[in-house]
């Protein structure tokens, strides 16, 4: 009988040892971190691919526009009649803003539509299965899943921002740039539940935390006819500048008018 090369067999003999069971316990463990690591790569791949491809059809929408769709979109891009008076907007230009905003949409408004119905497919789907890996332990294509479905989510917001800011850009046309400016100013401020004024003027988040603090510890303090402490005192008087007083006295003047403007596109 001739003899070849060795089998595999014979490296590994039946007598060979057994891995123990926390061997086993840490092959798995590092197998299951190698798979997770793979597919979060693959699913920021998988994001950053289709963020380059088109997200959203162009075509224009053939419906008319509905008397609450300018505004409900208005409000949807940040610019609601707060907003607008913070910076500086009177009644005429906010006719103006609602009048390119029914325009845009009714040529584009199948864009926003679409995108803002995969944004809430996509957030429902992740939710239904993050709730689902919470009632039952997670295996790996469910994690694989879920993964997935995020990558997904991102990507419809992101397109969703994308169509807001096309939005905005034609929508905002005929107002001037620092009014422009001072809107993305204010949208970039929300999170922080400032009052509208205080919105107007760029501060970094600790300075705004701060400021939403102060101004809280003013509140209670008067509620309480009790003295509000120096420094939150301090805090707020210095944020007081004069945009922010501009701000405050645009508000008053044309607040009630940019309201009026709302309610007639509202048909009320």
């Amino acid at each position: 009988m001739a003899t070849g090369a060795p089998s595999s067999f014979s490296k590994h003999p039946a007598h060979a040892p057994l891995l123990s069971s926390t061997a086993r316990a840490k092959l798995r463990r590092r197998q299951y971190g190698l798979a997770i690591a793979a597919v979060a790569a693959c699913a920021s791949l998988l994001a950053a691919v289709a963020f380059t491809l088109p997200s959203h059809p162009t075509s224009p929408r053939p419906t008319s526009v509905q008397p609450g769709d300018a505004v409900r979109w208005l409000a949807r891009a940040g610019l609601s009649p707060s907003a607008l008076a913070a910076a500086g907007v009177d009644g005429a230009q906010g006719n103006a803003v609602i009048a390119s905003a029914a325009a845009y949409l009714g040529e584009h408004g199948g864009t926003l539509d679409a995108a803002e119905s995969r944004v809430f497919e996509a957030r429902a789907a992740a939710e239904a299965r993050l709730a689902s890996l919470r009632s039952a332990e997670a295996r790996t294509e469910e994690l694989f899943e879920l993964q997935s479905l995020q990558a997904s989510l991102a990507t419809a917001e992101r397109a969703m921002q994308e169509a807001l800011a096309a939005f905005r850009q034609v929508t905002l046309a005929s107002l001037t740039p620092p009014q422009v400016a001072t809107l993305a100013t204010i949208r970039e401020s929300t999170l922080f539940g400032l009052p509208m004024e205080y919105r107007v003027a760029p501060r970094a988040e600790a300075e705004q935390v701060a400021l939403r603090d102060a101004l809280a510890n003013l509140r209670i303090a008067r509620q309480r006819g009790i003295e509000a402490d120096a420094a939150c005192a301090a805090t707020v008087r210095n944020a007081r500048t004069a945009e922010v007083e501009a701000a405050a006295a645009s508000l008053a003047q044309n607040l009630q008018p940019l309201h009026a403007a709302w309610n007639a596109a509202l048909g009320r």
